[in-house]
């Protein structure tokens, strides 16, 4: 399962299949519940490139973060390339069919990301 960490606007600042954010004081003594307050978000992928990016993408040299984690994403960030991330409240098995492509594309137009 991926993880993904976010800075206060929804971009992605890294994923991980590590639990990340790691609660450095919280975990310290062998703690398994999570710290209230933790932002603790799965990365289900779901991508809607621009033709630019396509097009670059297999330019793009691998990050030596990627190669480690086996994420294709982390190129991306590597490289200065933004991810935005849309916070569903929802697990990904929650809901089938592609309901939420149009909604998803409604709000990030809303937003000023098409």
């Amino acid at each position: 399962m991926v993880k993904v960490v976010l800075d206060e606007r929804r971009n992605a600042l890294y994923f991980s299949r590590a639990t990340i954010p790691w609660a450095r004081d919280a975990f310290a003594g062998g703690a398994t519940a999570v710290p209230e307050g933790l932002p603790l978000y799965r990365h289900y992928g779901l991508y809607a490139y621009r033709v630019r990016f396509l097009l670059a993408y297999p330019t793009l040299s691998s990050a030596p973060i990627e190669r480690f984690e086996a994420l294709e994403q982390l190129r991306a960030l590597w490289h200065g390339y933004r991810i935005v991330v849309e916070i569903t409240g929802r697990h990904a098995g929650a809901r089938r069919g592609h309901a939420g492509g149009p909604r998803a594309r409604a709000r990030a137009l809303r937003r000023g990301n098409s």
